[in-house]
């Protein structure tokens, strides 16, 4: 692999035995509170049973800075047999933030569309749609032993409908994104150590580190690609770890513990007791 062009066996075997140059897999991760992370894949909806009821498809995604994007439809209904409805292509932008000071994720969302209505006879006419919804985790209204983004929605729709024959105002309707999850955070790279420097290598983070003289460590990695914005700073201890190489028992030094603080996909993380491997890179 591009890590360890440049080395031949012998030399990668020597320089690794005195860990003075070696390249493994780093796997970091972290299962405290402080250390969740929410993402946003789709659009608010509205629980059953109420009108007019909101649904959507297509999804959005959030990037390493917090930023939502993304596009697909909206469906509005106003009665229980379905029609007349609404139809819209959307396009929906937003953010999801936290702060140390204020660590409960909130998200923003501006969904904006054109589309039509279609009335009991069959016929439709066009239509704009204008949505605004703001949210943070709490029980899905729909199913309570789920926690997802729930909020509300504000907003518009112009053009002919059941609600009014020009604008219609909605207000303060109780929504929630199904396609939203949390997940802990995760550091998952290969390391280039040589003496005291440690280099990160890979897809999502670039970052260097230094080896202090208590056998300890500092890393600073910063996301890239679509994790571009987020960012940690890492601390710990370095002890031996054990692999076979080429049928070999092999021991190299590498991060045993990792703690730190920073922020992934917006939202500000505390990283304590993490559950680490580290393998040697092999091939």
């Amino acid at each position: 692999m591009s890590v360890l062009s440049g080395f031949t066996g012998a030399t990668l075997i020597t320089s690794a035995a005195t860990n003075s140059s070696v390249a493994y897999n780093l796997n970091a991760g972290w299962t405290n509170v402080e250390a969740e992370v929410w993402g946003v894949f789709g659009t608010p909806r509205t629980p059953a049973g109420g009108f007019p009821a909101i649904s959507q498809s297509g999804g959005v995604d959030t990037d390493g800075a917090g930023k939502i994007s993304g596009i697909g439809s909206i469906e509005i209904t106003y009665g229980a047999s379905g029609v007349p409805f609404s139809r819209f292509i959307v396009d929906t932008t937003g953010r999801i933030s936290s702060s140390a000071t204020k660590p409960t994720p909130v998200v923003t969302l501006n969904i904006k569309g054109t589309g039509f209505t279609t009335d009991a006879t069959g016929f439709s006419t066009p239509a704009r749609l204008s949505l605004q919804f703001k949210g943070q985790p709490g029980p899905n209204p729909s199913n309570p032993n789920q926690t997802r983004i729930v909020g509300v929605l504000n907003g518009s729709i112009t053009g002919p409908t059941p609600l009014s024959q020009k604008t219609a105002k909605l207000s303060g309707l109780v929504a929630y994104i199904q396609n939203s999850s949390a997940d802990t955070a995760g550091f998952f790279v290969w390391i280039l150590q040589q003496g005291k420097a440690m280099t990160v290598l890979d897809t999502d983070w670039t970052g260097r580190g230094s080896i202090t003289t208590t056998n300890g460590y500092r890393l600073n990695a910063a996301g890239q690609g679509f994790s571009r914005g987020s960012s940690l700073a890492l601390t710990g201890s370095l002890g031996p770890h054990v692999n076979n190489f080429q049928g070999t028992p092999f021991t190299f030094t590498a991060p045993v513990s990792a703690n730190g603080k920073g922020k992934i996909a917006g939202q500000a993380v505390t990283l304590t007791n993490a559950q680490i491997s580290a393998s040697l890179i092999t091939n």
